[in-house]
C-alpha cells in the first residue's frame, strides 16, 4: 500500500466522528485531545524503539515523505482543526467542516497524486487543477446533507480556496476551522 494512500485514509477514518457527532459532539474535542496525547507517546516511544516493528513502521509510512525523523504537526492540526471547531461553533458547521477535511481533503490529496500529468494551481505549485476539482466535486456532494444547493455549492468553492493556499499540513487546521467559521457568519446554521 503506498505512503499517500495510507496516510489519506487515516484521514478518511475522522469521518467516523460524524455519527458519534449527533450524539456526543461535546466530546470530541477531549477525543481529540486524547488521540494528540496518544500519537505524542506513540512518537516518543517510537524514538527509543519501545514499540512493536509493524507499529513502529505503521507511523513512518502514515507521516509525510521527508518527516519520518521528525514529529509530523498534520495529525495534530488535524485534531486541532476537528476539536475546535466542535469546542468553539455549532454543531451543523463543524460537522460540515469535518465532512471538507475528511471526505473531500482525502479525495483531492489522491486524485492530485495518482492523475498522471495535471495542470498545477499557479499559486499553489503542490496543487494541481485536478485534486481541487476533486476537493469541490466530493465538497458540494457532502455539504448537501447538511445546507441547501446553493450554500452547499458557495461553502465548496470556499473550501476549495481554503484548501489549495500554499500551507503544507495547515489545511488539517484551517479547512475544519475555515468553513465551519465561514457558515457561521453567513448565518446558515
Amino acid at each position: 500500500m503506498s505512503r499517500e494512500l495510507l496516510r489519506k485514509g487515516v484521514h478518511a477514518l475522522s469521518l467516523i466522528l460524524l455519527p458519534i457527532s449527533f450524539s456526543y459532539a461535546t466530546l470530541i474535542p477531549w477525543l481529540m485531545l486524547t488521540l494528540c496525547v496518544a500519537y505524542w507517546g506513540l512518537e516518543a516511544m517510537s524514538r527509543q524503539q519501545r514499540i512493536p516493528s509493524w507499529l513502529q513502521s505503521f507511523l513512518e509510512h502514515c507521516k509525510r515523505p521527508g518527516t519520518e525523523q521528525n514529529i509530523d504537526p498534520g495529525p495534530y492540526y488535524l485534531a486541532a482543526g476537528i476539536g475546535l471547531s466542535f469546542l468553539f461553533l455549532p454543531l451543523a458547521a463543524a460537522q460540515v467542516g469535518l465532512i471538507h477535511i475528511s471526505l473531500a481533503d482525502a479525495t483531492a490529496s489522491l486524485a492530485g497524486h495518482y492523475l498522471p500529468a495535471q495542470e498545477r494551481i499557479p499559486y499553489a505549485s503542490n496543487k494541481s487543477v485536478v485534486g481541487s476539482s476533486t476537493y469541490f466535486v466530493t465538497a458540494f456532494l457532502g455539504s448537501l446533507f447538511f445546507l441547501n444547493w446553493w450554500q452547499a455549492f458557495i461553502v465548496a468553492v470556499v473550501g476549495t480556496v481554503i484548501e489549495s493556499l500554499p500551507m503544507k499540513d495547515m489545511d488539517n487546521l484551517t479547512v475544519p476551522l475555515g468553513i465551519a467559521f465561514f457558515i457561521t457568519l453567513m448565518g446558515w446554521v
